[in-house]
């Protein structure tokens, strides 16, 4: 197969695939990145952030070249200098810090004006001078005190979030967040911790690990009263956070106080290396019959395709003696993205070998080419399902892209977030880091699917609208969109909460029945929670331990903050009569609102649910049972049933009318499909 790239300027090359090789000619500036190939992706961009200092090396080898050619033609650095790149190996030119690095390449020119560069780093050197100047300046003889480190970070800050939300500067514990979510790993006891909406000087377990925290014994709902002998009512939320992490080996005594529990419960707990889990739920869903199988990707970290492909082999296991599996959900809902490599991995589980997924360019990282040389764990013939919705987002929308692009499966929910942006995490010294923005990437079909233009900055943004959404051509000949995110081939919206669901959750009803339930009921067998819904007695139940806390639960809806203002105005002004007609007003709203126990009582009950459900079992299990009430669900097994279905929704609509895809000059397209 020959594939026809676009590369900077306007060489053309061409890749050919043959027995899983894959080979360039003609290359200029771009490279084509296999699985095992993801180090070389900053090569260009780690040089051209030397390239300051590597100027100082041009210019020495100017002088030399000077010296040698006075009996001859000068030689002009200004109109002629090149920098040559050869098929040979990687030269070093220089040493220490002001090495400058040549890449060994397809043989090319690229011309550099030496003097422009150099003004541009003159002008640089300035900026940098007058920051540290102003810097020590006030630090020497402001009025008062100052802490310049603040400062520092306020500069910097300021000026980097000028550019885009995604540039940011990570001091020291931002750097280490940072690490944990890259990575997956940190050392600690398993607990996710936040505050109570209830009270929010109090700590609340959120969720509590598998493999870690649960098997210790702690649970969702439990409210962190001391660790190792200090009051987390002192530490707050940041330092308890700090406080429970450590050396893995070492042990960190913990008091909570439990619904039910007349007595404060003590653990003592052992720190370990905890893996956050990229895939927390894996299962065979709805009818056995069907042999749909659902796995839930929740982030993008180092494991993430390592453990997409687990997931698949168990699967796959699962159903070999009953005839093989015939469908598989995956589940990128509220999947904000991660590593790029990681969204590469999980993409080649599902396309065919050899297959394009993804391809990145920037100003100074140049163009790179993702492919996947790995057999897809997917059996052959096996439909696939992809859920999406508005949180889905970057490495996310890679994987559903390709997914999409290359007819591999079909897209249900709503549209993705729309960040067709690629950071770069610099390490910086002092242990902090540096992410910024250093590219677009460009899915097969060759759109990016950026949402919000940021070329003016974050000052003047602007969300691409629909009309000036360019149309491309997926490998089958589908047509997809550019510029808003990824569109999914099976539209299901799901209903915002209700205003009554919303009040319940931000005054805590929901936590505090599911207390009162726990207390009574401190256990409940696999069995029973294999069986365990809110039927109508629960529901009746419930409704009545709001109402007779009605002081308590008192409705917030989201015009409160409206009425208050207007309310205020009113009473400034004299109008009496007016404002006694709006407090009738906002008691409309509460009796509306009442009312929705009956309106949204299928959606309050699947609520109060899962707040009971999380105090009993651990997030792989009720990950599933939350599903079976789930409407985007439920339509992808619909889609993944009918053979016919699934197979009309990949074939291109001859009838339906549609513009003409953009012009292969003017799209990224030819990157990675084959022209035609």
């Amino acid at each position: 197969m020959s594939v026809c790239f676009v590369g900077s300027g306007s060489v053309l090359f061409s890749v050919g695939i043959s027995s899983g090789s894959v080979f360039v000619t003609g290359l200029k500036d771009v490279r084509i990145v296999k699985n095992s190939d993801y180090s070389v992706r900053f090569n260009a961009l780690n040089t051209k952030r030397r390239r300051s200092r590597g100027i100082s090396c041009m210019s020495e080898f100017q002088n030399e070249q000077k010296k040698e050619e006075k009996s001859e033609k000068k030689f002009s650095l200004k109109d002629s200098f090149h920098r040559f790149r050869t098929a040979v190996p990687t030269f070093l030119l220089g040493s220490g810090a002001g090495a400058f690095l040549v890449c060994a390449a397809a043989l090319s020119l690229t011309t550099i004006e030496e003097p422009t560069e150099l003004a541009a780093a003159s002008a640089l050197q300035q900026q940098i001078s007058l920051f540290d100047m102003i810097l020590h300046d006030i630090d020497l003889a402001y009025v008062d005190k100052v802490d310049t480190q603040k400062l520092f970070e306020t500069g910097v800050n300021a000026m980097l979030s000028s550019l885009d939300p995604y540039t940011q500067f990570e001091n020291l514990k931002d750097a280490q967040e940072l690490a944990v979510k890259t990575s997956g790993r940190y050392g600690g006891v398993g607990l996710g911790i936040g505050p109570d909406v209830r009270d929010e000087k109090h700590v609340m377990v959120l969720n509590a690990f598998e493999g870690y925290a649960f098997e210790a014994g702690l649970r969702p709902g439990d409210l962190l009263v001391s660790i190792d002998g200090v009051a987390v009512s002192e530490l707050g939320l940041e330092k308890a956070t700090e406080r429970l992490r450590g050396e893995p080996g070492t042990e960190v005594k913990v008091l909570v106080s439990r619904p039910g529990s007349k007595d404060l419960l003590s653990f003592q707990l052992k720190r370990n290396r905890i893996t956050i889990r990229d895939v927390p739920a894996v299962a065979l869903i709805g009818d056995p019959a069907d042999r749909i199988g659902y796995i839930k990707l929740q982030s993008f970290a180092r494991n993430a395709g390592k453990e997409v492909r687990l997931a698949l082999q168990t699967l796959t296991a699962s159903c070999a003696s009953t005839g093989g599996l015939n469908g598989v959900i995956l589940d990128l809902r509220w999947n904000p993205g991660g590593l790029l490599d990681g969204s590469v991995e999980v993409a080649s589980q599902f396309v065919a070998h050899g297959s394009p997924i993804v391809a990145t360019k920037g100003r100074a990282l140049g163009t790179d080419i993702y492919m996947s040389d790995l057999e897809p764990v997917l059996p052959r013939g096996t439909k696939l399902a992809v859920l999406v919705n508005g949180q889905s987002a970057s490495a996310s929308e890679i994987v559903a892209g390709a997914i999409q692009d290359l007819d591999a499966g079909v897209i249900v929910g709503s549209r993705t977030y729309g960040k067709g942006l690629v950071q770069n995490i610099q390490a910086l010294p002092y242990d902090t880091a540096l992410r910024y923005t250093v590219g677009r990437y460009y899915t097969p079909s060759g759109r990016c699917i950026q949402a919000i233009d940021y070329s003016k900055g974050t000052k003047d943004t602007k969300r691409f609208d629909d009309s000036q959404r360019k149309e491309y051509k997926t490998l089958g000949g589908r047509t997809v969109r550019d510029s808003g995110g990824i569109d999914p081939d099976v539209v299901v919206e799901v209903e915002r909460p209700s205003e009554l669901e919303q009040s319940l959750m931000s005054t805590g009803a929901f936590l505090d029945f599911a207390d009162k339930f726990e207390s009574r009921r401190p256990s409940m067998t696999r069995s029973e929670l294999d069986v365990f819904q809110v039927d109508n007695k629960l529901y009746e139940e419930f409704q009545t331990f709001v109402r007779n806390n009605k002081s308590k639960y008192e409705a917030k809806t989201s015009v409160d903050g409206t009425l208050a203002e207007l309310d205020t105005a009113l009473k400034e002004s004299g109008y009496r009569r007016a404002t006694t007609e709006l407090q009738e007003l906002r008691q409309a709203t509460i009796e509306d609102m009442d009312e929705g126990f009956v309106s949204h009582g299928a959606e309050v009950k699947r609520r109060l649910e899962h707040f009971i459900r999380v105090r009993y079992e651990p997030q792989s299990k009720w990950i599933v049972a939350d599903l079976k009430n789930d409407v985007q669900v439920q339509r992808a097994v619909e889609v993944l049933r009918s053979r016919s279905l699934y197979t009309d929704l990949l074939t291109p609509q001859k009838n339906a009318e549609s513009q003409p895809a953009v012009a292969a000059s003017d799209s990224a397209r030819d990157l990675l499909f084959p022209s035609t």
